[in-house]
């Protein structure tokens, strides 16, 4: 599956052939990527960007996520997707990540508006969440810009680099985009 974003960005859902190009992102963006992303300190092989690959593959095909990497220019530069999809409350979670040198280009922003509508139109979700940490100042400018609201702080929500961080809990509903 492909989500058109614009001429220039597509959604595409990840599958086998993604592996190999996450891996090298990653590495490229390890110390980047790292002050806010669990992952990246696991992901030290290709053997587990491969097995990250499938279990995303056979999330993907539950439907429990959706989850993409952003194609910019035919050049794989982060990942997106719908995660803990509650299908009873009609409820997903955005999350995201973009290479540093691809930053600052508007291409979150754009990925993250697909993807919405996609939630709501597709998936028919009633209400679309994004958690970032409340020192993650770069993360918290999308849901920002995207209108969502700020409903609090979850705290210490997520635990990192051996210690617990806040969270700002941002929604939008399915009556708010406008998309």
């Amino acid at each position: 599956m492909v989500i058109k974003v614009n001429s220039a960005i597509h959604l595409d859902l990840i599958n086998d052939t993604h592996a190999l190009p996450i891996f090298n992102l990653v590495q490229q963006n390890r110390l980047y990527l790292k002050s806010w992303l669990s992952f990246v300190d696991k992901m030290d092989s290709l053997t587990f960007a491969e097995n990250f690959v499938k279990g995303t593959m056979k999330r993907n095909q539950e439907g429990v996520e959706y989850a993409f990497v952003i194609v910019e220019k035919e050049i794989i530069v982060g990942r997106i997707g719908v995660y803990k999809i509650d299908l009873q409350n009609k409820i997903g979670e955005i999350g995201y990540w973009l290479a540093q040198d691809a930053q600052g280009k508007g291409i979150m922003n754009a990925a993250c508006l697909s993807l919405i509508h996609y939630c709501f139109a597709n998936l028919l979700l009633n209400r679309v969440e994004i958690k970032c940490a409340t020192e993650n100042h770069k993360s918290q400018s999308i849901p920002i810009n995207l209108g969502f609201t700020q409903e609090g702080v979850i705290r210490q929500g997520e635990y990192l680099h051996d210690r617990y961080h806040d969270l700002y809990l941002y929604s939008l509903l399915k009556s708010e985009f406008d998309g």
